[in-house]
């Protein structure tokens, strides 16, 4: 929790210091997230990746000619899908599950433009816990008798409040336009409650965004 505290205030003073500057640059963005869990040890069942947004707004601080700074506030939400089924003698079971978890995020990036088109960025980012929930679809068949259930689950309570990541990834600029590519790599465990094998799950996510600078 620590790291946490030192983290959101370093951001704080970035923000309040490059303030100062007159090359200031607002912008928003939104695109998709293609996100899964990773879990630091053999997982029971396999996460599959799940498709979801993301949208928020950002500043743009020009330090030097190709160096800037971009601190974002965004919506995100992320997770994971899983699937299991099993089958014998007169049974079969199907157990459909998705993890949904959303966050506030608010990355740090510091980017290097070579040029007019391109930008590489890399930073940390703080996530604060907005919610978090099971959406669950299981189905039972015994002797040609089906029992079906389908229901969300609050995980709020048993998920880390704070995920701290780095990013990295390019963008692409078009006039306004910019097309944004990154890789959102979780450091920390959003598991608030012992799991299986003391496995350690880090968040993993693939975003693709189209972003407007005014």
């Amino acid at each position: 929790m620590t790291r946490k505290v030192v983290f959101l205030i370093v951001i704080l003073g970035i923000v309040s210091l490059l303030s100062a500057t007159d090359n200031i640059n607002f912008g928003a963005k939104a695109g998709l997230n293609i996100s899964d869990i990773h879990y630091s040890k053999d997982a029971f069942i396999e996460p599959d990746k799940k498709f979801d947004f993301v949208l928020g707004a950002f500043v743009e601080f020009q330090v030097t000619t190709q160096v800037y700074i971009q601190p974002e506030l965004l919506y995100t939400k992320k997770g994971a899908s899983y699937e299991s089924s099993d089958s014998g003698e007169n049974y079969s079971s199907k157990w459909e599950t998705t993890w949904d978890i959303s966050y506030l995020q608010m990355p740090v990036l510091a980017k290097f433009k070579p040029n007019q088109l391109l930008g590489i960025y890399l930073g940390p980012s703080l996530g604060i816990l907005l919610s978090s929930e099971d959406e669950y679809d299981t189905k039972q068949t015994m002797n040609g008798e089906t029992i079906s259930s389908t229901g969300t689950e609050d995980m709020k309570d048993i998920t880390s409040s704070t995920d701290l990541s780095l990013i990295i990834g390019s963008e692409f600029y078009y006039q306004n336009f910019v097309f944004d590519l990154r890789y959102d790599f979780g450091l920390s465990n959003i598991s608030d409650v012992e799991t299986l094998n003391d496995a350690e799950l880090t968040n993993r996510t693939l975003s693709l965004l189209v972003g407007y600078t005014f």
